[in-house]
This record gives C-alpha cells, sequence and structure tokens, in this order.
C-alpha cells in the first residue's frame, strides 16, 4: 500500500535527519536552528501508527524513544 510506504519514508527521514540523537528532540527545520514540539509529537503518532498496523518492533521502539 502507497500510504504505508509513504509513511514508513517520512519517519525514516525524520529519525535520519530530524531527532537530535546527541540531545534528544526533533529540529525543526534542516539548518538545526531549534527544536520544536510539532515534529516530535507527528513522529510518534506515525511511529505508533505503524507499529500498530505492521507490528514490527522497529516502530514501537522509535515511537516510545519520541
Amino acid at each position: 500500500m502507497r500510504l504505508l510506504w509513504d509513511a514508513q519514508r517520512a519517519l525514516s527521514y525524520i529519525d535520519e535527519y530530524g531527532w537530535d540523537h546527541v540531545n534528544g528532540g526533533t529540529w525543526w527545520d534542516s539548518d538545526h536552528d531549534h527544536k520544536t514540539s510539532e515534529p516530535l509529537a507527528a513522529a510518534a503518532l506515525v511511529a505508533a501508527t505503524l507499529y500498530g498496523i505492521v507490528h514490527e518492533p522497529y516502530f514501537l521502539n522509535l515511537a516510545e524513544q519520541y
């Protein structure tokens, strides 16, 4: 399903480029100027939803991390 693939791709992007792997939190933009809660909430929701659909522990771990 295309929507499922898109959600996984978006979450992977947030995890790779948006998540601050040193101090936690998500960056608002790719310049890493400041952090906000909106992308953090979106990532947590997408991760939890994906886990509920595909039951892969990777998504549960991300949801708990966020």
